[in-house]
């Protein structure tokens, strides 16, 4: 007998076209996503034995449609996305370049030194976009591509600036960090108040295999030139069963130990858009971890719950999950250890993708948020504080730790509800859209044809070190 947990739509992988879907539980609690195109047939991909985990994602999502609402036929994209965007964001992602100093085996953006910086003119644009899409105020993520080669990261910086866009952080692979002995005091000056650091795994034959070679050098002397300006950061580890899915553990005692810079790891699954190459040419992928998988190797390898796992602002709680941890001698442990979903929900208020936009903003920029929002804070604390005592350290001294859970979303498994209401928007040639709608149907579309010559970083550094120098 079949139990449909909830009806949706998809997009046929073939056609385009919007179709119907479901979640359904089969023999064994075997959760499937399905689809039925009319003229290509139905489409069923494998979610794995976690019925237990999707009911209550679902119970969760109707309590949060029903407080936050779900954005009705509105798009507040104006016509600026090619698919309607029903809730502002909490994140806000701006490609500045196609150009990497690596071509990595597995990268959603394709990207490698061949290809071309976009133009400030273009830049502006789409700052605009994102500007009219989501307000004043969202946090801005500078990707790529690296943007560490352009050299007018100053520029792009003032120009997000003087839109009026809050937390400014850049995403890099660690290069430029690690070679040019200011760059980090640089990033401070022009205004970036945190960095999300490609790192992966502690073990230097994984990231070879993530990234075409040892990194792992880059990534401590990065951390150092971090540290050294106390600019926050966060990691960011690429998922990828079998290889460094062992790694969570490893990667949260290296937070632990570097908490001067490090005050979030982001959590996400190594997914199959792109450039994926991870088994050679054109092999198949292994099957993606999805979000109740993620959970579950976080709670073995570092014993914090999944119930101390939160929806994060007002997107699916399949899309995004993150939970708080409090630095002790021991390591981190969970910051509220009996903090519950309705405890949680009650303090959120009515606007929670604000929280998303708090809790992507540096250390120096969240004083401002709470002083804003006073009554909210003030609930919050009432509500955590029987949960980890009187402890006034844990309010000051900054070594907190955020865990990010991010499940991306590929053509196997695309939600529009999901898409409508996602919490990270990304400003585009093609327009401001879902992170996931890009990368999974936008990207196949881009001339990629052509192949990309793999140039090892010894080969480069002189070339590097050039661009930083300029």
């Amino acid at each position: 007998m079949v139990e449909i947990l909830k009806q949706t739509r998809s997009i046929c992988s073939q056609c385009g076209e919007i179709v119907p879907a479901t979640y359904e539980v089969r023999s064994g609690e075997q959760v499937f996503f399905s689809r039925i195109c009319p003229a290509h047939g139905s489409v069923d991909t494998d979610l794995g034995y976690h019925a237990a985990f999707y009911r209550r994602s679902f119970e969760v999502e109707k309590i949060m449609i029903a407080r936050y609402g779900d954005g009705g036929d509105s798009d507040i994209s104006h016509g600026l996305s090619p698919f309607p965007l029903r809730k502002p964001g909490g994140l806000a992602i701006l490609e500045v370049t196609e150009r990497c100093n690596l071509t990595c085996p597995m990268c959603y953006a394709y990207s490698s030194p061949s290809e071309r910086d976009y133009t400030l003119a273009e830049i502006e644009t789409r700052l605009d976009q994102l500007i009219e899409v989501e307000g004043k105020g969202i946090s801005l993520q500078i990707s790529g591509g690296e943007p560490s080669v352009r050299k007018d990261l100053d520029q792009i910086a003032a120009m997000v600036k003087k839109k009026g866009f809050g937390h400014l952080e850049m995403v890099s692979n660690g290069i430029r960090l690690a070679r040019e002995a200011d760059f980090a005091q640089k990033l401070v000056s022009w205004g970036f108040t945190s960095v999300y650091l490609q790192f992966d795994s502690t073990r230097p034959e994984d990231i070879v295999k993530l990234r075409g070679e040892d990194l792992w050098d880059v990534r401590v002397k990065a951390i150092a030139a971090l540290e050294r300006v106390k600019l926050p950061s966060t990691l960011a580890v690429s998922l990828y069963e079998g290889l460094n899915s062992d790694q969570i553990q490893q990667a949260v005692h290296f937070a632990w130990e570097h908490p001067d810079t490090v005050c979030a790891i982001a959590f996400q699954a190594a997914t199959p858009f792109g450039r994926f190459e991870l088994n050679g040419k054109g092999d198949a992928a292994p099957r993606k971890l999805r979000m109740p998988e993620i959970l579950t190797l976080i709670e073995e390898q570092t014993s914090v719950p999944q119930n101390l796992f939160f929806p994060v602002g007002e997107g699916s709680p399949l899309c995004n999950a993150f939970s708080l941890l409090k630095y002790t001698r021991d390591g981190y442990k969970p910051l509220a250890p009996n903090f519950t979903l309705e405890e949680f929900m009650s303090v959120m208020g009515e606007r929670p993708n604000m929280t998303l936009r708090m809790l992507t903003r540096g250390r120096s920029a969240v004083l401002p948020q709470i002083v804003t929002n006073i009554g909210g804070t003030l609930k919050l604390i009432k509500t955590l504080w029987p949960h980890i005592g009187s402890d006034p350290s844990i309010w000051t001294n900054h070594k907190t730790l955020t865990l990010f859970v991010k499940p991306f979303m590929d053509e196997s498994d695309l939600d529009m509800s999901r898409i409508e209401r996602c919490c990270f928007h990304n400003a585009s040639p093609r327009g401001v859209m879902s992170f996931c709608a890009l990368n999974a149907r936008m990207r196949p579309a881009e001339p990629h044809a052509r192949e990309s010559a793999f140039v090892p970083l010894p080969t480069r550094r002189s070339k590097n070190e050039t661009v930083a120098a300029e």
